[in-house]
C-alpha cells in the first residue's frame, strides 16, 4: 500500500515482458485485493485437499467485485489417483473419478 508501489510496478513492467508476484491467500490477508489493482491478470493457486470449492467461489467472487479479472487456476500438490484410462467408441472415460 506504499505510495512507491505504482512506480515500482511500472518500472518492473518495463524491465521485463513477464512479472509475477506472490501474494498471502485472498481470504487470509488483503494483500491480493491491494495487488490486483496493480496487475494485468490474476491465477489463483490451490492445494489439494486443502482448498475447499467453497474457497475458491468466495475468492472469485471478492476479486471480481474490484473488476479484477482471473485467469485461471493451478492446482498445487495433486495425489495422482489408480486408475485406467479407456476409449470406446468415440468416448473417453477414466475409470475411477470420485469427485464430492
Amino acid at each position: 500500500m506504499h505510495s512507491n508501489l505504482k512506480q515500482l510496478m511500472e518500472k518492473v513492467s518495463a524491465e521485463y515482458d513477464l512479472v509475477l508476484l506472490d501474494t498471502p491467500p485472498v481470504l487470509a490477508v488483503t494483500d491480493a485485493i491491494v495487488m490486483s489493482e496493480h496487475v494485468g491478470t490474476t491465477i489463483l493457486v490451490t492445494r489439494e485437499g486443502v482448498t475447499t470449492l467453497g474457497d475458491l467461489n468466495e475468492t472469485v467472487k471478492r476479486l471480481s467485485q474490484i473488476g479484477a479479472k482471473v485467469a485461471g487456476i493451478v492446482f498445487n500438490a495433486v495425489r495422482a489417483r489408480p486408475g485406467k484410462y479407456g476409449y470406446t467408441y468415440g468416448k473417453y472415460r477414466y475409470s475411477s473419478d470420485a469427485y464430492k
